[in-house]
């Protein structure tokens, strides 16, 4: 697993920057935000790898709840993100198998 950070993301064919942000800029009680005017997903520097993919993968669900045009609680939000990850993680063949890389 590469944990070179992602700068950007493509959800439902919008391509979405990522940005790695100070605490100050989004607030000590946040660990990521989404913008959709700007189509932006900000993450808290700083923190380790898999805590980062866990809020990225949280805003995601947030990009598709919103272009979906679904209303979901942050509970459920935060069950699907984490349950994305966990089963990724806890399956490698799945995960291979789902998301095959094309090398040319």
């Amino acid at each position: 697993m590469s944990n070179i950070r992602p700068t950007s993301v493509r959800v439902l064919g919008i391509d979405i920057r990522i940005e790695y942000v100070d605490k100050d800029v989004i607030g000590d009680d946040l660990q990521g935000t989404y913008d959709p005017d700007q189509l932006l997903i900000q993450v808290k520097e700083g923190m380790d790898p898999g805590n980062t993919r866990l809020v990225i993968w949280h805003e995601i669900c947030h990009i598709i709840e919103s272009l979906a045009s679904i209303s979901m609680t942050e509970s459920a939000i935060c069950i699907y993100s984490t349950g994305f990850i966990q089963i990724m993680l806890d399956n490698e063949d799945f995960a291979k198998w789902s998301f095959p890389l094309s090398n040319g």
